[in-house]
């Protein structure tokens, strides 16, 4: 065989040893980019799908609004329909301590304990109230407006639909509390507005607390624009503790925004004594058994004013407080 035949051959050989182990390189680095492919397809399936569900186990929380200043007796603008937490509830109330008393002013005498009650409030605003239907659905009690004073001139004004609220609710077996809207600019105005509600509720039997609400002071012309926070805070504790000596449970309510850090209010020295009611529409309604972006103290909160309850011809606040009542108090006097 000539040399030149022997060259031929030999680089054949060569190239072909180099083509097999380029195709086997090839076929490696495949196969491992195949492994890959499928390890991160698997992975993105598995985040997509835990995407799913937590979108589908999350609830928008209702809008923050304000309640209805009373002179204008204009109703909230809706926005959302949300079903009546009340018929849901998420646990039953702790079993009731009753060694244990609560560390605010209580006049309590039926016994009081921790634990999660379901409620609303009410107004003139709801209209006609079938109260048989709305106990039939859960609602275990209600924060009764009866009354206000006028934002720009003062005088107590009651609301129109105050007795039948006090009236039906009683008897259809849901416990009551009340709320007065105020705009009481000195403590012995709100004194007075305290012994006018004791007056007016005395026939009815009165458990939850009596609240003191005092919006919409930002505005010039409002009454208590004059005042400092220090004062607005002196005079609402006035209310407080003439509610108190009046043998009712005092509350404050307010919005989140008001009550954070001394906002607009004396929160670290109301928080001491009384309790307070609380409005936060950014509350996590998958988690009502704790308070959302809050750190002070809440005894009641308010976290929607769009909720829908059935026997309730309009939107109506939901409320749940964190304390119940082993019992109804007895009403400071006979009905006339």
């Amino acid at each position: 065989m000539s040399d030149s035949r022997k060259k031929i051959i030999l680089i054949a050989a060569i190239f072909g040893g180099v083509c097999i182990l380029v195709l086997s390189l090839f076929l490696i680095v495949r196969k491992t980019n195949q492994n890959r492919l499928n390890q991160n397809h698997s992975v993105d399936t598995q985040s997509i799908l835990s995407e799913i569900t937590s979108v589908k186990q999350s609830e928008n929380g209702p809008e923050k609004e304000t309640k209805n200043d009373p002179e204008s007796e204009s109703v909230s603008e809706s926005k959302s329909e949300t079903k009546s937490e009340p018929e849901s509830k998420k646990a039953e109330p702790e079993s009731p301590d009753p060694a244990k008393e609560s560390p605010y002013l209580s006049a309590c005498t039926v016994g009081e304990y921790e634990g999660l009650t379901y409620g609303i409030d009410v107004s003139q605003y709801q209209g006609n109230i079938d109260w048989a239907t709305v106990a039939a659905n859960g609602v275990e009690f209600a924060i009764i407006r009866i009354g206000y004073s006028g934002t720009v001139y003062g005088g107590i004004g009651e609301d129109p639909y105050a007795k039948r609220n006090l009236e039906e609710a009683e008897k259809n077996g849901v416990k009551i509390g009340i709320y007065f809207y105020s705009s009481a600019i000195s403590e012995e105005e709100a004194k007075r507005e305290a012994d006018w509600i004791a007056e007016y509720i005395s026939p009815y039997s009165i458990t939850y607390p009596i609240a003191i609400d005092c919006e919409g002071f930002e505005k010039e012309s409002h009454r208590q624009h004059v005042l400092s926070q220090e004062e607005r805070s002196n005079v609402v504790m006035a209310f407080m503790d003439r509610v108190y000596e009046n043998g009712y449970t005092p509350m404050i309510y307010g919005d989140i925004t008001a009550f954070e850090n001394d906002a607009k209010w004396d929160t670290s020295r109301i928080e001491q004594k009384y309790k307070i009611w609380l409005a936060n529409y950014k509350q996590d309604p998958a988690n009502l058994e704790q308070v959302s972006d809050y750190t002070g103290q809440c005894s009641m909160l308010q976290y929607s004013c769009h909720g829908r309850v059935e026997g309730i011809p309009a939107e109506v606040d939901l409320d749940i407080a964190y304390f119940g009542y082993n019992g109804v108090e007895k009403p400071k006097k006979e009905a006339d």
